[in-house]
């Protein structure tokens, strides 16, 4: 009978070498679905940015980063589409909401009115990164699974 024995130690920066790479490629591919997964579900054009896989001091980290602002301001508005303008509050406010109030400015003041809301104004809820999120976390664990059957534990 013939056996072998392979000590990690032996092997450990030929490992590391595969991991790193497959966590590169992974992070990067993932990257690129939550990108259009977002896109596909926002009603509007993110200007999608794909930040690509860098290695940290903790982690290898990649992401998406939308740059699209509103048309007066340099304010990035994909955050108002994902989670809306509606608020979600369902319940009753502790006391209602005043329609004037007066407002003293310096040595004047003068009587403040609320406008009217509507019922639905505002931007609705889209919700489109968490969807993004799910997608990528999806092709990251898919395509890490793919590439750990590729690579042999301890050895190439």
């Amino acid at each position: 009978m013939i056996t072998a024995t392979v000590k990690g130690f032996q092997k450990f920066s030929v490992i590391n070498e595969d991991i790193e790479r497959l966590s590169l490629a992974a992070l990067d591919e993932a990257a690129w679905i939550a990108a259009e997964t977002a896109q596909a579900g926002a009603s509007i054009n993110l200007d999608i940015e794909v930040i690509p896989a860098t290695i940290g001091v903790e982690a290898v980290t990649s992401g998406i980063v939308s740059r699209k602002t509103g048309r007066k301001s340099e304010v990035r508005i994909a955050g108002f589409f994902d989670q809306g303008t509606l608020s979600g509050r369902s319940r009753a406010l502790k006391r209602p909401r005043r329609d004037h109030w007066s407002v003293r400015r310096g040595s004047s003041s003068y009587t403040a009115t609320r406008h009217a809301i509507a019922d639905g104004e505002g931007i609705k809820a889209e919700r489109f990164f968490g969807r993004a999120r799910s997608a990528g976390r999806k092709t990251l664990l898919a395509r890490i699974e793919r590439g750990a059957a590729a690579v042999a534990f301890f050895g190439r």
